[in-house]
């Protein structure tokens, strides 16, 4: 199984899609573990509409693709047991193509103007997912977000 950032789009949209089918439908309890355990840990965040509602997709799920299926918490569980999968490869390809896509994209981070009520917004989503909030991602790091426009909604 070899890993593959996402190229365009398309890919990213099926990927937050992917990411959100979890939501709702029966799950083995090891993805309902794995679906919290995103939610909780996740630094890098992309708040994408859905519908009418606004959903949050940590970056390092977005940000891979695979033999042009999209990206499923099996996988992610998989790989990142096989080669150390993280954010650190999917956030710089990430930022890049999200500027190609639409330069009003930027990455929100802690004193930003936006940032107290998107990092509130996150919070309000993790108690619903977690039952709990946190201030902070893994390993205590501050969250960072990008909002995506409405060209990306799903």
């Amino acid at each position: 199984m070899s890993k593959r950032l996402v190229q365009n789009k398309e890919e990213i949209i099926e990927n937050i899609r992917a990411f959100h089918t979890f939501v709702g439908l029966r799950r083995t309890a090891e993805d309902e573990k794995e679906y919290k355990d995103r939610v909780w840990d996740a630094i890098w965040i992309i708040k994408s509409r859905i519908g009418e509602d606004y959903f949050w997709t940590p970056s390092k799920f977005v940000g891979y693709y695979r033999n042009n299926k999209p990206n499923t918490l099996a996988f992610h569980r998989k790989q990142k047991a096989i080669d150390g999968s993280d954010g650190r490869e999917t956030t710089p390809k990430l930022k890049g193509l999200l500027l190609e896509i639409d330069p009003k994209i930027y990455p929100i981070v802690e004193g930003d103007a936006d940032y107290d009520q998107i990092d509130n917004e996150y919070k309000a989503f993790q108690e619903k997912i977690c039952g709990k909030s946190s201030n902070y991602g893994t390993a205590e790091i501050k969250r960072k977000y990008w909002v995506l426009g409405e060209e990306f909604s799903i």
